[in-house]
């Protein structure tokens, strides 16, 4: 209930939130049929053995490739969208989630050799900047947002998490740095919670 009513005042982390979930259902649902996987390994076992495929799985084999690419360009999006919701998880940390995912995709009918490479992707280390300054971000948009006329050092002395007694212009800059960074991410995914926030 707490988590409810702090999420009512945070419309960027929750629309940040949503965004990511959406990903993640169309992310599960490319490896739902488990007939299509079938049929593209059997695709894959007679490309070597030069007997005749036939159009439609072909076309099976097609679909499931694509499917690939988008998996692979949501994994992207989701990495993204979830550097500006939570800490950054270590690179063990996220093979745990995977293998905690790993039983759910493969009832979902996604491939070992499938899992392995999610597995792969997953172990790269995050790029961007620190998670702790993306909240701040997040925090500042919403407060800008409800406050329109508050200023940037205002807005910086408010919720400046760098630890100094005294935020300096520094802060300020770094601060309206990263809200610039996370308005493109939300023009990146159609995010629009910020309407009256001027950068």
């Amino acid at each position: 209930m707490q988590r409810h009513k702090e999420l009512e005042k945070n419309t960027v982390q929750l629309s940040l939130e949503k965004a990511w979930l959406e990903r993640w259902t169309e992310f599960v649902s490319l490896f739902s049929s488990q007939s299509d996987w079938a049929t593209f390994g059997k695709v894959l076992g007679t490309i070597g053995s030069g007997s005749p495929i036939s159009n439609e799985d072909k076309l099976i084999a097609c679909a499931v490739l694509s499917n690939f690419r988008r998996a692979q360009q949501l994994l992207n999006e989701l990495s993204e969208l979830h550097t500006w919701l939570s800490p950054a998880l270590t690179s063990k940390e996220r093979v745990s989630l995977v293998d905690q995912h790993a039983p759910e995709l493969s009832a979902e009918g996604m491939a070992f050799q499938g899992l392995r490479e999610l597995a792969d992707l997953v172990k790269k280390n995050p790029i961007g900047a620190a998670p702790k300054r993306r909240s701040v971000a997040v925090r500042v948009v919403d407060l800008r947002r409800s406050k329109p006329k508050l200023s940037w050092m205002q807005a910086t002395i408010e919720c400046c998490n760098c630890g100094k007694p005294k935020h300096t212009q520094g802060c300020m800059q770094v601060v309206r740095q990263e809200v610039m960074a996370l308005e493109k991410v939300l023009h990146k995914y159609g995010i629009h919670p910020t309407d009256n926030v001027k950068v």
